[in-house]
């Protein structure tokens, strides 16, 4: 094997240091060395070095499941110990970004590539707007505060608007500012000229 350096060695030089080859691997490999082969020989003896300091290594320790909740609330709202196959979210301020479009920020909740679709909120500031866009797939808007006003429809706290896949949404404002959830398509297109 050709390592990035260009020195040639065995691919076995390192799991016979660490003591992992099975003993017909690990006799094969020492009748390799003892025929003389100086690039294993000088590979292993480093990487004997490493293997001897890592014996006086610390030991992991367990960290109490509820120290590890409180570092995983901490940086992001992951999935939780113990809850396997879901993921929460807090509610706190972390996680808006902006979004591209003056006035708007967006906090995604739920990013599905495979699928093509994502969950996020937006919150508007008060005359903010959303661009005139398609939508590639079918998008659900549940409206959590304040006021948007959605292709000329007026929405207020607690109202919902589902659009369908290939439907055109004009160019969303908001009047004192608004917080909605959206589940929609990855594809969709702003429409700048159409």
């Amino acid at each position: 094997m050709k390592r990035p350096n260009g020195e040639l060695i065995c691919i076995d030089v390192e799991a016979f240091a660490l003591g992992a080859l099975d003993p017909g691997e690990a006799q094969a490999f020492a009748q390799h060395l003892e025929s003389g082969c100086a690039n294993c020989a000088a590979a292993l003896e480093r990487y004997g070095a490493v293997v001897e300091m890592l014996a006086h290594a610390p030991r992991p320790v367990a960290v109490p499941a509820s120290v590890a909740s409180e570092v995983l609330a901490k940086i992001g709202g992951e999935a939780r110990p113990g809850v396997e196959g879901q993921r929460f979210v807090r509610r706190d301020e972390r996680g808006w970004v902006e979004s591209g479009f003056d006035g708007i920020e967006i906090r995604v909740l739920s990013d599905d590539r495979e699928g093509g679709r994502r969950t996020f909120m937006v919150r508007m500031r008060d005359g903010a707007g959303i661009p005139r866009h398609r939508h590639a797939g079918f998008e659900e808007i549940f409206v959590l505060e304040g006021h948007l006003s959605l292709s000329g429809v007026e929405m207020h706290s607690g109202d919902y608007c589902r659009a369908e896949g290939g439907t055109i949404h004009d160019i969303a404002v908001s009047r004192g500012g608004c917080v909605f959830l959206v589940n929609g398509s990855t594809g969709d297109r702003v429409l700048a000229n159409e």
